[in-house]
């Protein structure tokens, strides 16, 4: 079975979004935008407020705070790749969401997004008597948030019976931490990247396949 005949079913039909939702979109859109182009302190209230058409007035009605709307912004770009969405599902066999996890994770943590925001943490801490806020910032939206949802997922399918682990914490990083290989590595360095696309996507299969080995999931 290859990764293109795995998906999660979802049943729930779009609605049509509000006013106000159209308006948080575009600030979220804008704030994304100008924060992986200039980085976090070269944009302000009002410069998002420019780029996305409404008033700073409304920019604040939504996201009361820059960090606020930059841990929004990185939210928001991992919910685009609906990463934590299909931990919500237990009735797919595990093996089948963690091949879907897997492709996702590594196509977000690839991506110009992905890369581009780890670069602007490591650009601010790099600052002479900078701390690290905002990779904090970031590591609380992000990584943290998606790692802490895995291991909710492995709790769950444990206490439904599906999986036996002793700390589905240690599971949750272990996953993660395997997918980003020598492939992101390369990227976050500037270098390309020597596998093709068959390759690293034989890499994500083998990653599954020993995790689930590991942890007796068939």
């Amino acid at each position: 079975m290859s990764y293109c005949d795995i998906q999660i079913n979802t049943q729930e039909k779009p609605r049509k979004r509000t006013k106000s939702e159209e308006k948080r979109l575009s600030i979220l859109d804008a704030a994304s935008n100008l924060f992986l182009s200039q980085g976090f302190d070269e944009v302000s209230m009002a410069v998002v407020a420019e780029h996305a058409g409404v008033s700073k007035q409304t920019v604040y009605s939504h996201f009361g705070s820059k960090d606020e709307l930059f841990s929004a912004a990185i939210d928001a770009k991992c919910q685009n790749f609906e990463l934590i969405d299909m931990l919500q599902d237990l009735d797919t066999p595990i093996k089948e969401t963690l091949m879907v996890l897997a492709h996702q994770f590594a196509a977000l943590i690839n991506s110009y997004e992905g890369l581009r925001i780890f670069g602007v943490c490591a650009a601010n801490n790099l600052q002479a008597e900078r701390d690290n806020h905002i990779a904090e910032l970031f590591w609380e939206a992000g990584p943290k948030k998606l790692r802490l949802a895995v291991s909710a997922y492995f709790i769950a399918q444990v206490e439904a019976g599906n999986l036996k682990l002793d700390n589905a914490d240690f599971a949750g990083q272990q996953f993660l931490f395997m997918l980003q290989a020598e492939e992101n590595m390369r990227l976050v360095i500037g270098l390309e990247l020597e596998s093709n696309a068959e390759q690293q996507d034989s890499y994500l299969h083998s990653c599954v396949e020993l995790f689930c080995r590991g942890y007796g999931i068939e």
